[in-house]
């Protein structure tokens, strides 16, 4: 996979299921293993850039295309205008060899759905036929899964999570 167009790995559902945990620890043994990795956050809400009133968040206001904030410990770039395509990803990390997302979905991700303790599949925010992986703490929701194509994971098992991705976009 050629770093200017990495892989993306979208983790989708509900809020409180689970997602910025399982994204944190994904990026992390990802990282452990070697692997450059770059994170997307997705939002429904309005962005700041930096503090109300702030020289930044007044450039932003002001309606520049992009406003930097650095600072010694790292920075960060504000843009006046959503996120195009996966494309545009690879442009903004273009060192990476793998960009974990929250929120964001795009048909030519990996996705994984995290559905925490649902005990339905009625019950989940995006079906389970987009899914690649499916991670639950309910067992009875697994049952679904062999039926769709998904993979049927313990919401703690990140390993093996790792495992498949890694096998799935032939990293190393």
């Amino acid at each position: 996979m050629e770093k200017n167009n990495p892989p993306v790995v979208s983790i989708t559902g509900w809020s409180d299921s689970g997602k910025t945990t399982f994204s944190e620890q994904l990026i992390r043994e990802l990282i452990s293993r070697g692997l450059e990795v770059s994170a997307l956050k997705s939002t429904h809400h309005d962005i700041v850039a930096d503090r109300p009133g702030s020289d930044t968040d007044r450039f932003y206001s002001a309606g520049a295309k992009a406003v930097c904030l650095s600072a010694p410990g790292g920075r960060t770039v504000f843009y006046n205008s959503p996120l195009s395509s996966e494309s545009e990803l690879g442009e903004m990390f273009p060192d990476t060899d793998i960009i974990i997302s929250e929120g964001y979905k795009s048909r030519d991700a990996f996705r994984i759905e995290v559905a925490g303790v649902i005990g339905d599949e009625g019950e989940l925010k995006n079906p389970l036929s987009e899914a690649d992986i499916v991670l639950s703490d309910n067992p009875r929701l697994g049952q679904y899964c062999s039926s769709c194509g998904a993979v049927f994971l313990k919401l703690s098992d990140v390993k093996t999570a790792a495992d498949l991705i890694m096998k799935e976009f032939e990293l190393k």
